[in-house]
């Protein structure tokens, strides 16, 4: 499962994205929000819209909202 193959960063990153929070708002450093951005990217998980990043599945979301997923 996809969840399960994330690191915690991309995981952190990944739920700020589904709920429309900016990435960079996370306790991380800016280096490593944008490495687990770059990763998701490449993966197919996200894409850069012309503002923010946005799930490339909006399933995806719902699924995470609906599991309230814990990091």
């Amino acid at each position: 499962m996809l969840w399960d193959s994330l690191s915690s960063n991309q995981k952190a990153t990944l739920k700020n994205i589904a709920y429309d929070i900016s990435p960079y708002e996370l306790n991380m450093s800016a280096g490593s929000v944008k490495t687990a951005l770059d990763k998701l990217v490449k993966m197919d998980v996200i894409q850069k819209g012309e503002k923010r990043y946005e799930l490339v599945d909006p399933f995806l979301g719902m699924w995470m909202k609906m599991e309230k997923l814990s990091l």
